[in-house]
């Protein structure tokens, strides 16, 4: 894998690209765990912004950010494909989201972290909070970011 590819970042809005990105969830984050398609959805998609980094037109990272009180925004379904890893993908996907959300005047950004997940988080600024907890049948860590 070539080392210094250049994706380029975009929040999505169409129907058709909205498909591709909850396969592409799907694939990163439920299909591994024997999950359904239907799993990769949730009540608050409509309210939610989301997210996508591509390298030749493909999808090779996503996430999901939505404002859940004022000034206060949570990161959720954060993937990068595997042969992406590495490679700063995820960390420039999370900048991308965070200058959007600070031109909102955002507080804060948190997220609920996989175990294996914490260490990137840490690395991009995040910080724990709190105990563990389990969510789809995994553990899972809160996180913190505050830009106040």
């Amino acid at each position: 894998m070539n080392k210094n590819i250049n994706p380029v970042f975009s929040q999505l809005t169409d129907e058709k690209q909205m498909k591709e990105y909850y396969e592409f969830r799907w694939l990163q984050l439920r299909a591994p765990l024997g999950m359904g398609l239907e799993t990769t959805k949730d009540d608050k998609e409509d309210e939610a912004e989301h997210f996508v980094a591509r390298h030749k037109e493909k999808i090779i990272a996503c996430a999901r950010v939505q404002e859940v009180q004022p000034k206060i925004f949570q990161l959720r379904y954060m993937a990068v494909e595997e042969e992406f890893r590495k490679l700063n993908i995820g960390k420039k996907l999370i900048e991308h989201i965070e200058d959007h959300i600070k031109a909102k005047d955002a507080k804060t950004l948190f997220l609920n972290a996989r175990n294996y997940a914490i260490p990137f988080y840490l690395k991009v600024g995040f910080k724990k909070h709190g105990e563990g907890h389990t969510e789809i049948g995994m553990i899972h860590q809160k996180m913190i970011k505050d830009f106040s």
